[in-house]
C-alpha cells in the first residue's frame, strides 16, 4: 500500500514575497482565516478507488468505501461510519487499497502557506465553474518538504509544486493542485496528484470553507504496476460537541440526542417539500437548501420522525448543463434532520421529485448518501408548495 501524507513541523511565513506580492498577501490572510475558523467536527468520507496496468487506458474495477474522518485540534482520525468513538490512531482503508491519503482538511495548506520556503508565481486570471478565478503556481523544495510517500516499508520525504486558485474577488480557495513527481524509484511510485475542490459548508449556525471533493492519482515507476485513482467526496459534516453522540478517545461519556438515526431503517420514506422560494437563476453553490417532511416518517407502525421535521442541506454544486441549452443542474445535499431540538444525520436516496409548475429531470448519478442532481429551466422560480422530493433511507455501512 502506498501511503501519502502531510506532517507539518511549523514555520513561518515567506514575508518578504508577501510584501512584493499584494495578491498574495490577501490569499495568505485568507487562508489563515479559513483555517482559523476550522471547527471540530466529522465528515464522512465517500471514497471510490479505481486502478489500470500502466500508465494509459482507462481505470476500471471500481471499488467503494466510506469512513467516518474527524478534523479535532488540526489532526485527522478516522473511524467506521455511526462510529461512536475515534480512536487516537488513524484507521485508513486495508493495505489492499493500494493508495491512501490524508491532510485534506488543514496539512496541505500549512504545508503550503505556512512554509517559509515555498515560493509562488503569479500566473493568470482563469474562469473556474463559472467564477473569476486568480491561479498562482507554487513549489516547495524537497529540503523543506514535509510530504511522506511510504511504500512497502520504504519512505522518503519529497519536493512538491502545483497550483492554487482563489476566488478573484473574495480571495477564498477554490481549488489546490498538489504534484509529487520527484519521488525515489525504489518506492515504486513515479508521480503523485492530488486536487482539492473547496465549498462552503454550513455547520450548525455557521459556513465554513472545507474540502468538498478530492481526487488522488498516482503513476506507477513500470507498465507492469499499478497506477491508482482514488476519488473521495466529503458530505454529511457537522460540529461535535459535549451533546454529540460521538465521543472522542477517553472524553468521557457523552449522551446523544433523542433523535438517532441509527433507528432510522433501510427503506423509510422521506416526503419532503421546500421551505422557502428557489430561484434557480440566482442560487449558489454553497446556499443554504432547507425542507420538512410532510408526513410522518412511520417503521412498525411507530412514528419514527414526525412530520414537519426539518432536513437541512445545502446546494452542492450549480452549474449549466452542456447536453440542454437553457437547463442548469442543481446538486442538493440534504445532511441532517432536527425535531425537537435534536439532529441526526440524513441518509437517503431520492426516488422522485416533482413540480408542479414545470419539469424537471432527476440524475441517478449519484452513489452520495443524502445528494441527488435536478435539472430545471434557468429562469425558474420554485414556490416551496409547488416542489415535493420522496427520499427513501439507505444502508452505508
Amino acid at each position: 500500500m502506498v501511503r501519502l501524507a502531510v506532517i507539518v513541523c511549523g514555520a513561518t511565513l515567506c514575508a518578504a514575497q508577501t510584501a512584493a506580492d499584494p495578491q498574495l498577501a490577501k490569499i495568505r490572510e485568507r487562508v489563515a482565516h479559513t483555517l482559523g475558523r476550522i471547527p471540530n467536527y466529522t465528515c464522512v468520507e465517500n471514497i471510490e478507488r479505481s486502478k489500470r496496468l500502466g500508465e494509459s487506458g482507462h481505470f476500471g474495477g471500481t471499488e467503494r468505501a466510506r469512513l467516518e474522518v474527524a478534523e479535532a485540534g488540526h489532526r485527522e482520525l478516522f473511524a467506521p461510519v455511526g462510529a461512536r468513538q475515534f480512536d487516537s490512531a488513524s484507521v485508513v482503508p486495508s493495505a489492499g487499497w493500494g493508495v491512501v491519503t490524508n491532510g485534506e482538511f488543514v496539512q496541505y495548506l500549512q504545508a503550503i502557506f505556512e512554509n517559509e520556503s515555498a515560493r509562488f508565481r503569479d500566473r493568470e486570471r482563469q474562469d473556474v465553474d463559472g467564477a473569476t478565478c486568480l491561479r498562482y503556481e507554487y513549489e516547495v523544495p524537497a529540503a523543506a518538504s514535509d510530504f511522506r510517500v511510504t511504500y512497502q516499508g520504504g519512505a522518503a520525504f519529497v519536493g512538491f509544486h502545483g497550483s492554487v486558485w482563489v476566488d478573484a474577488e473574495s480571495f477564498d480557495l477554490v481549488r489546490l493542485e498538489i504534484i509529487a513527481d520527484r519521488i525515489p524509484p525504489n518506492l515504486g511510485v513515479s508521480k503523485a496528484t492530488t486536487e482539492i475542490v473547496y465549498a462552503p459548508f454550513r455547520i450548525g449556525d455557521e459556513t465554513f470553507l472545507l474540502p468538498q471533493k478530492s481526487v488522488l492519482v498516482t503513476d506507477p515507476t513500470s507498465d507492469s504496476a499499478y497506477a491508482f485513482r482514488n476519488e473521495t467526496e466529503f458530505t454529511h459534516c457537522r460540529q461535535y460537541s459535549g451533546t454529540s453522540t460521538i465521543s472522542f478517545g477517553d472524553l468521557g461519556e457523552t449522551h446523544g440526542p433523542t433523535l438517532d438515526e441509527h433507528d432510522v431503517v433501510e427503506g423509510m420514506r422521506f416526503n419532503l417539500k421546500l421551505v422557502s422560494t428557489l430561484d434557480v437563476q440566482s442560487v449558489r453553490a454553497g446556499d443554504p437548501i432547507d425542507a420538512v417532511l410532510s408526513a410522518d416518517v412511520v417503521w412498525k407502525g411507530k412514528v419514527i420522525v414526525p412530520s414537519g421535521a426539518q432536513v437541512l442541506g445545502r446546494l452542492r454544486r450549480v452549474e449549466k448543463s452542456t447536453e440542454r441549452p437553457g437547463r442548469r443542474l442543481l446538486t442538493f445535499e440534504f445532511s441532517e434532520i432536527e425535531s425537537g431540538g435534536s439532529r441526526a444525520r440524513f441518509f437517503a436516496a431520492l426516488q422522485s421529485a416533482r413540480w408542479r409548475q414545470g419539469r424537471v429531470e432527476v440524475f441517478h448519478d449519484s452513489h452520495l448518501p443524502g445528494v441527488a442532481t435536478l435539472g430545471f429551466d434557468e429562469t425558474a422560480k420554485i414556490a416551496a408548495s409547488d416542489f415535493q422530493m420522496i427520499w427513501t433511507a439507505v444502508k452505508i455501512n
